[in-house]
């Protein structure tokens, strides 16, 4: 989480130049895939469930994938990384059941509520809307207050599984 919002800032809040930027933009993109493994390494590790680490594997070799495709395919489209990060999201879903018994229910809801916005997040950064004050406060605006918030209550559930 923290990589992946210092690459963050440091991306969003310097102007460098063409070539640093493209590359900065890379390692923001890219940090995203590092996080979404890294909270999944809990998630899976504390169910009883096989599955779960076969699970975790599958989710780090996707996590190593997009790394790749992100620093050595700039080209690629938003959409596609934006599906990557969501199908990384979801992965879970065949777990759910273990998962479920492995945490309390409010772990649960965090789990499932920090998933939710992470996917709305992710609609609002390939649809571009919603737009509201498009010089002030635009879509990219609304899609890092869902990532905020997704974040927000992955780290709490986190927090509440290894504390």
């Amino acid at each position: 989480l923290s990589l992946m919002l210092g690459m963050s800032g440091i991306y969003h809040t310097i102007d460098w130049g063409p070539e640093r930027f493209a590359f900065f933009s890379r390692c923001d993109y890219a940090s995203i895939y590092v996080m979404i493994g890294a909270s999944y390494t809990p998630f899976c590790l504390c169910t009883d469930f096989a599955y779960g680490k076969v699970l975790l594997g599958a989710v780090w070799i996707g996590v190593l994938l997009g790394v790749v495709l992100t620093m050595f395919r700039p080209s690629s489209s938003r959409a596609l990384r934006a599906g990557l990060y969501v199908l990384l999201g979801v992965a879970l879903l065949p777990i759910i059941p273990a998962y479920y018994h492995a945490v309390s229910t409010g772990v649960f809801a965090l789990t499932a509520g920090g998933g939710v916005c992470y996917i709305v997040g992710a609609c609002v950064y390939v649809a571009h809307w919603p737009n509201p004050v498009p010089k002030h406060y635009g879509h990219h605006e609304v899609f890092h207050l869902f990532v905020f918030m997704g974040a927000g209550a992955h780290y709490a559930a986190i927090w509440a599984i290894v504390a």
